[in-house]
């Protein structure tokens, strides 16, 4: 029984000094234990009215324990609510530039780079140099560097192309009359069939030289659309 009297009373004298430290720092004049330390901490403030003084002193002693109380950091004793926002600039509260001030500052220094290098190039020039408008630039295409790695590749390829193809024209053209004409006098044809081969063969050399040209216009359009990306690249 002893030791829960002792431990009763330890939670009581515990909670007391809790109770008491709560109320000094909450500083509530209403305590009695905590007027002395209020007495001491501000000893110009006086809690007992003075009625010879009237109203006007009870105004001023409100005013001073709302100073004593509050930090001011969220309250404002000379509008009696809450502060709105800062009082002055930063730039009025602080010695130091701000932000805002050091951006300013080089953006006109760049600006006044980019007049002066102007200005040198006009009179180096003796024109005013034009911007580059970015809505008139082509953009290349994305295999621009593998197609002219391919072309420096296929220059020897094309060369035996083209002769690969006069070779087989060439032989298209004069290569087959030759048998027809050895084979004339040992057939014995009628006059009929040699007007017959004779036209087969001018229709062959007819479908020869069309091939032949429609191999040099699609050279000329090749040559063309190469002409048409190469100046693309350059650009």
């Amino acid at each position: 029984m002893s030791s829960c009297t002792n431990l009763s009373a330890a939670t009581d004298d515990r909670k007391a000094r809790l109770a008491k430290l709560r109320s000094i720092k909450r500083k509530q004049p209403d305590d009695e234990t905590v007027a002395p330390e209020l007495n001491r901490a501000a000893p110009s403030v006086s809690l007992s009215p003075e009625p010879e003084r009237g109203e006007g002193h009870f105004a001023s002693k409100e005013l001073d324990v709302s100073r004593l109380h509050l930090s001011g950091r969220n309250y404002d004793p000379e509008s009696r609510g809450a502060r709105l926002g800062f009082e002055a600039p930063p730039n009025l509260i602080t010695t130091k530039d701000t932000l805002e001030a050091k951006a300013a500052e080089l953006e006109a220094e760049v600006r006044g780079q980019q007049n002066k290098e102007e200005r040198d190039d006009e009179l180096r020039h003796g024109e005013t140099s034009k911007a580059v408008d970015l809505f008139k630039l082509q953009p290349k295409k994305p295999n621009w560097d593998l197609k002219r790695e391919l072309d420096k590749r296929l220059e020897l390829l094309i060369i035996r192309t083209d002769n690969a193809i006069a070779r087989s024209v060439r032989q298209r053209l004069y290569g087959k009359d030759q048998p027809q004409h050895l084979q004339r006098p040992q057939q014995g044809r009628a006059p009929l069939a040699n007007a017959a081969a004779e036209s087969k063969s001018m229709e062959e050399v007819l479908e020869g030289a069309a091939l032949v040209e429609r191999i040099r216009l699609r050279e000329q359009e090749d040559e063309e659309e190469r002409r048409r990306e190469w100046a693309l690249e350059t650009t």
